[in-house]
């Protein structure tokens, strides 16, 4: 699963059309704020940028994001497992807006 995207901008100060994203790591957090009230489940989704598809394990990303998803947000989406899910809230943020599923 993945996505490609036309990137705009990147941290190298060009754009790349059809780049290549994926999510690199999904990571369930039980998120508890100052003085011990629960704020709830949350997912932080490293998100890796190529400029294609990687090869191996020698490309580097282009760019590279963390975003944080409120865990009911994931479990609402539309998917037959987590990873899906994940990948169709990222469908949804306004950055991964046009990009289609590869």
């Amino acid at each position: 699963m993945a996505i490609e995207l036309d990137l705009s901008s990147t941290p190298l100060g060009v754009g790349f059309s059809k780049s290549y994203v994926r999510i690199w790591r999904a990571e369930y957090r039980k998120m508890n704020a100052p003085g011990g009230q629960s704020e709830g489940a949350h997912v932080l989704l490293h998100v890796m940028a190529y400029v294609y598809k990687p090869v191996d394990d020698q490309q580097q990303p282009i760019d590279q994001k963390v975003l944080f998803a409120p865990w009911a947000e994931i479990l609402a989406q539309p998917g037959d497992d987590y990873i899906a899910q994940c990948y169709a809230w990222l469908h949804n943020q306004p950055e991964f807006v046009g990009g289609e599923a590869v």
